[in-house]
C-alpha cells in the first residue's frame, strides 16, 4: 500500500513528489538492508513511471533524457518504508519475492494529483502539459475519461468464458455462481 504526497504548479502543471510511504508484506526478510534498497530503488521507478517515463517510441527518441528517466532531484528524500512480515510456507525460511511490489507506487502518485487539483490521470506519465490541460478542462467543466481498451472481448464475456472452462489442478476453481472456491 502506498501513499504520496504531491505539490502540483497550477501554473505549468509540474508535480513534484514531496514523500512517499509504503507499507508492504515481504514474507519473512533475510537481508534487512537488501530489502530497504529494492524498497528505496522501486519506489523511486514508481515515480519516474507516474511523472516522467514515457517508453511508447524509443526508437524515436533515443536519448535517455527524452523518455523521462527521473534525475535525484525528482525523488524525495522523506520516503518511508514499513515492513510486515508474514511467513510463506513455500519459500525459503518464509520469505518471498519482494522488488515487484515497490514499483506499483504510481498509481498513489496519479491520486496525490488528482486530490491537489482535481484532476484524473488516466494514463502515465502526468507530465506537466498533461496536468495543465486537465485543470484547464476542468475550469471549462469537461470531465476525462479513460479511454477504453478492447481486451478481446467484453469482460462479461471474458468472466463467462472463464467460468465455463475452470482451471484444474490449481488450487482454485471459479465457481458457476462467480465465487472462487478451494479445490478439494
Amino acid at each position: 500500500m502506498f501513499l504520496s504526497e504531491v505539490e502540483v504548479d497550477v501554473k505549468t502543471g509540474k508535480t513534484k513528489v514531496l514523500k512517499m510511504s509504503g507499507w508492504f508484506d515481504v514474507g519473512v526478510i533475510g537481508n534487512k538492508l537488501a530489502v530497504e534498497g529494492q524498497a528505496y530503488g522501486g519506489m523511486a521507478q514508481a515515480i519516474g513511471m507516474a511523472l516522467t517515463e514515457d517508453f511508447e517510441d524509443p526508437a524515436k527518441d533515443i536519448n535517455l533524457i527524452k523518455l523521462g528517466l527521473p534525475f535525484i532531484e525528482d525523488i524525495p528524500d522523506d520516503l518511508e518504508i514499513n515492513f510486515l512480515e508474514t511467513p510463506r510456507p513455500t519459500g525459503p525460511f518464509g520469505a518471498s519475492g519482494c522488488a515487484e511490489c515497490f514499483i506499483t507506487g504510481y498509481p498513489s502518485v496519479l491520486n496525490a494529483i488528482h486530490n491537489a487539483v482535481g484532476v484524473r490521470i488516466h494514463e502515465a506519465p502526468a507530465r506537466p502539459a498533461k496536468v495543465l490541460k486537465g485543470m484547464k478542462d476542468l475550469e471549462a467543466g469537461k470531465v476525462s475519461k479513460p479511454k477504453k481498451y478492447w481486451l478481446g472481448m467484453e469482460f462479461k464475456d471474458r468472466m463467462q468464458y472463464i467460468k465455463d472452462r475452470p482451471m484444474k489442478g490449481t488450487g482454485f476453481d471459479i465457481s458457476a455462481e462467480g465465487g472462487i472456491r478451494k479445490d478439494e
